[in-house]
C-alpha cells in the first residue's frame, strides 16, 4: 500500500531523514519507533506532503505522491492524527468533525459519516455541542481520531496517540486502534510507548538519528535485546 524508498529530508541545513525505506502493506498495523528527534514525525510529514523530501520516493497504492500536496494525499486515502491532538479548541465537537469531512462533497454521505463517528465514540456524541478545548485529553484524542476518519482513509497515520494521557485512557485509545484495524483500516503508528505499540503491531521499524536501524515482525523486535534495553526498559 505505502512505500518509502530511500527518502532523505532536512530542515534547512539540518538533516532529518537519511535514506529511509519502509513498507506498509494493506491491512497491517506497522509501528515506527525511536527516541525524540529520531525522525518519526518527519517521516509522517513527508508522507502527507507537509515536508518535501530532498531525495527518494513515496508511493501510495503504486502512485508516486512524493510531490503531491497534502490535500491531494488526503484525497488519495491517507489521513493523519497529529501529535498533541491539535483539535480546534474554539469550535464544537460537531464542527471539528465537519472540518474533517470537508472533502466529502455529498451531503448525505457526510451526514452518514458524522452519525457513524458519534456512534463509534459515544462520549463525543454526549459532547457534540461542547467546545473541543473544554474536553479532557482523552476525549480530544478521540475527537482527533474521529476527525481524521471523516475523510474515509484507507491508511491512517497516528503520531504519538498516547502522549500525555493517563494509563486508563491510553488503554482506551489502544482499544480504538485495535478496533479500527479489525475493521480493515491500515495503520502506521508512531509511538514512544514501544511495548504497547509492539503488542498491537504486525511489523515495526526503529529509527535512530534519521535512519532505519532495525526492522522486523513485532514479535521479533519484542525479543530483540537491543530493543528491550533501549525502548522496553528490560
Amino acid at each position: 500500500m505505502l512505500n518509502l524508498d530511500r527518502v532523505t529530508a532536512s530542515y534547512g541545513s539540518i538533516p532529518a531523514l537519511r535514506d529511509v525505506s519502509l513498507e506498509v502493506r494493506d491491512g497491517e498495523v506497522v509501528a515506527l519507533l525511536g527516541a525524540n528527534g529520531a525522525g518519526k514525525t518527519t517521516t509522517l510529514r513527508c508522507i502527507v506532503g507537509l515536508l518535501r523530501p530532498q531525495g527518494g520516493r513515496v508511493t501510495f497504492r503504486g502512485e508516486d505522491i512524493t510531490r503531491r500536496s497534502t490535500v491531494e494525499v488526503v484525497r488519495k486515502g491517507v489521513s493523519m492524527v497529529f501529535e498533541g491532538r491539535r483539535v480546534f479548541p474554539e469550535l464544537t465537537v460537531w464542527e471539528n468533525l465537519l472540518i474533517g469531512g470537508y472533502l466529502v462533497k455529498e451531503a448525505g454521505e457526510r451526514q452518514r459519516l458524522l452519525a457513524q463517528m458519534l456512534d463509534r465514540f459515544p462520549r463525543l456524541a454526549e459532547r457534540k455541542g461542547q467546545l473541543a478545548g473544554s474536553l479532557s485529553g482523552g476525549e480530544q484524542q478521540m475527537l482527533a481520531i474521529a476527525r481524521a476518519l471523516m475523510s474515509r482513509p484507507s491508511l491512517l497515520l497516528l503520531d504519538e496517540p498516547s502522549m500525555g494521557l493517563a494509563p486508563k485512557v491510553v488503554d482506551e485509545v489502544f482499544d480504538i486502534i485495535v478496533g479500527l484495524h479489525r475493521e480493515g483500516t491500515t495503520i502506521l503508528l508512531v509511538e514512544q510507548n514501544a511495548a504497547r505499540a509492539l503488542e498491537i503491531a504486525d511489523r515495526a521499524y526503529v529509527l535512530e538519528t534519521g535512519s532505519i536501524v532495525l526492522q522486523g515482525t513485532a514479535k521479533d523486535l519484542l525479543d530483540d535485546p537491543t530493543v528491550r534495553r533501549a525502548y522496553l526498559g528490560r
